[in-house]
């Protein structure tokens, strides 16, 4: 962990303690049983942020930091970003317990990633009376990362906001045609990448499953959102849909290898389920043990093509890979590239 990441979570941890009845080794505990319920892909301090959440108690942030999209992670509270909204999805309505509701989805990206939006009920006035548009340049703070199932997802809870980007320093961003051709389209491949070049960015890469982290492998989320939910006295809530009945959703955390290195893959809902030919209903009724043993019985020594989001985790100082999607090796295509590799090499 670098210095300053361990002064970051040393300070929220004072935080906590100050804020809660719970001593230091309490309060480690939890926040060592959070990384292990994500195979420790969330840091200390971003796990440190979903205790409080579970606590009820609400952070302080002194620090308005912009992230690239590339830094959001999932667990971070108070993100703040600048970005340009390259696609807005159709407004879809839904009845929740009866009542109606609505959402739509803002697809917001720079030059290193993009995140997904979602604005509910009365936020979605804003894209109808287009105070919010395609090519917009846009300001997100307060908001709160959490994993998707297409991605990294940002919510506006209830301190969050959105904002037409007015102040004085530019921002260089792609148009939005561009970033929706190189984030959304169906036609874009990402680059083959041997795992020992692979930096931050988005790959593909075939390898083995060599490893499997031991964790919970289940967590629960907002059927509505697919949102993390918080759990008090059997009661689950979510930050933007209130007290709802979740959903089980599948995490597995690896380790792939494909001879010339290894990397840290973390698998999330339907590439885990994809991945382990199980869905998260059936784990969730096993113990952890149960659960350990199903899934490595099934991926131990699978070799996968992989597609996703490289990033450097600053506190392990390690590159590590969140998968966005799972293809069949298809022997004819991959015998089609190697011969063109080969036939590259030698001029042929």
């Amino acid at each position: 962990m670098s210095p300053k990441v361990a002064e970051r979570a040393n300070k929220v941890l004072k935080e906590l303690e100050e804020k809660t009845k719970l001593s230091n080794d309490e309060l480690v505990k939890k926040i060592e049983e959070k990384q292990d319920t994500f195979g420790d892909m969330l840091t200390t301090e971003g796990a440190a942020h979903l205790v409080a959440k579970d606590l009820g108690i609400k952070l302080l942030d002194g620090e308005l930091k912009k992230f690239e999209m590339k830094n959001i992670v999932a667990g971070m509270r108070s993100v703040n970003a600048v970005g340009k909204i390259f696609k807005i999805s159709g407004i879809v309505e839904f009845k929740r317990n009866g009542s109606p509701g609505r959402v739509v989805n803002l697809f917001i990206g720079d030059k290193t990633a993009y995140v997904r939006l979602p604005l509910w009920n009365e936020q979605v006035k804003l894209v109808e009376d287009e105070e919010l548009k395609p090519g917009d340049i846009v300001k997100i703070m307060n908001s709160m990362a959490h994993e998707g199932m297409f991605g990294i997802e940002l919510s506006l809870g209830k301190y969050g906001r959105i904002a037409i980007y007015d102040e004085d320093v530019e921002v260089d961003l792609p148009d939005a045609e561009e970033l929706n051709k190189l984030y959304l389209s169906p036609d874009a491949r990402r680059e083959r990448v041997s795992i020992k070049d692979t930096v931050p960015g988005n790959f593909e890469t075939r390898a083995f499953i060599v490893q499997v982290f031991k964790g919970s492998f289940i967590f629960n989320v907002c059927p509505e959102c697919g949102g993390k939910v918080t759990e008090t006295k059997g009661k689950y809530e979510c930050g933007m849909h209130g007290e709802v009945e979740p959903q089980p959703a599948l995490v597995v955390s690896t380790i792939a290898d494909d001879g010339s290195g290894s990397i840290r893959v973390t698998f999330f809902r339907s590439t885990a389920e994809q991945l382990c030919s199980v869905n998260a209903e059936e784990l969730a009724k096993m113990d952890k043990g149960e659960r350990y043993n199903i899934v490595a019985e099934k991926i131990l020594g699978k070799e996968v093509l992989i597609e996703g989001r490289v990033r450097k985790n600053q506190q392990f100082e390690r590159t590590e890979m969140i998968v966005n999607s799972i293809e069949q090796l298809n022997i004819s295509d991959e015998t089609e590239k190697l011969i063109g590799a080969i036939q590259l090499k030698i001029g042929g």
